[in-house]
This record gives C-alpha cells, sequence and structure tokens, in this order.
C-alpha cells in the first residue's frame, strides 16, 4: 500500500508535500477570495480521491481535508495555526484539556473515561446518531463527580482536572442549549 506522502505527491506532483499545511485544528477562517482561489483544485483533488481506490484506502475518512490542504498549498494561501490555549478560535477535547483563549469547543472525537482499564463513562457524538436523537436532541449525561487521580482516556492519556472540568462546561452548555430545542415530530 502506498503511503499518505507518495498519494499526495501523485495527486499534486508539482507540490512540495513537506509545505503542505494541516489542516487542523478546524474550522480555518479565510477571505473570500481566498475560498474562490482554492475551491477549484479542492474539488478536482477531492475527485481524483474518490476515483482513486488506494487513495481512499491510504487517506480514509479524512481524505477530503487532504485535498482541500493540497489545494489551499498549491494556490500559495496561508494558513495561521494557533495551538491551544492560545487559539483565539477553538479548542478540541479531549485533545486539548482547556477552552484557553478560544471562542469555541470542537469535539471531534471521543472523550472515554477509564479507570482500571474499564470504561464507566463516555461521550462520544458518534453514540447519538440514531433517527429518535435527531427528532429530540437528549441530555447529555455529565462525567462522574468529582474528578479522581488515575483515570484514563482511550489512549491511555491520564485525565487531568482541566480536562475534566472542560468536558462538563462544554456538555453543561450543549445541554442548556439543547433544552430549548423543540421536538420534531416524525414526517413533520
Amino acid at each position: 500500500m502506498l503511503s499518505c506522502t507518495q498519494v499526495l505527491k501523485e495527486m499534486c506532483p508539482d507540490c512540495d508535500v513537506n509545505l503542505v499545511p494541516h489542516s487542523g485544528p478546524s474550522p480555518v477562517l479565510l477571505r473570500p477570495h481566498e475560498l474562490a482561489l482554492v475551491a477549484p483544485d479542492w474539488e478536482v483533488y477531492t475527485a481524483w480521491i474518490e476515483s482513486n481506490k488506494n487513495a481512499r484506502d491510504v487517506l480514509g475518512w479524512v481524505r477530503e481535508m487532504y485535498a482541500w490542504c493540497v489545494a489551499v498549498h498549491k494556490n500559495g494561501v496561508q494558513l495561521t495555526h494557533e495551538a491551544p490555549p492560545n487559539s483565539k478560535l477553538m479548542s478540541q477535547p479531549p485533545h486539548d484539556w482547556t477552552l484557553g483563549q478560544a471562542a469555541i469547543l470542537h469535539y471531534t472525537w471521543g472523550t472515554l473515561y477509564f479507570k482500571d482499564g474499564k470504561e464507566f463513562w463516555r461521550f462520544d457524538k458518534r453514540d447519538w446518531t440514531a433517527k429518535e436523537h435527531e427528532l429530540k436532541v437528549p441530555q447529555f449525561k455529565l462525567p462522574p463527580q468529582p474528578w479522581q487521580e488515575g483515570w484514563k482516556l482511550q489512549d491511555g492519556m491520564a485525565i487531568n482536572k482541566q480536562l475534566h472540568e472542560t468536558m462538563i462546561a462544554m456538555l453543561t452548555q450543549m445541554n442548556k442549549a439543547s433544552t430549548g430545542l423543540p421536538v420534531i415530530e416524525p414526517g413533520a
């Protein structure tokens, strides 16, 4: 199987793949004229990836993000990436432990709590994709209180008190917002 670098080089032979920016943290803010510049190549690269089984397999579910990054590079659009906690745009728990200066929290991947190798709490957006959740947004269960030393994430990383409090704040705000949403009747 080809490597990611080989796929990107095949897709854009004129690109220096070492200079292709990463897409995260996403979303990215840009000016309308920059989007107009990047969009045609983004579309071409996305179509190329989708028509190439090797590219789809190697790049996986983030393949369209690779198309975006290569198009950004090819067109010389410069992106500024501010790492948390200094990012003014976004923080992504559980990767980022705190909101910091960010304006939004983005739950990219799940947060699974483990103690002694056993899962005891989880929040993963992929658990909430059933039709009934589209019709009535549920209240999400908050992480257990109080925080305890020794809890770990699914990747084995320790859960510190900052991350725990960030998860509580994010889910509390989501629950507050969803309380005001109407229940949608099936077929409505």
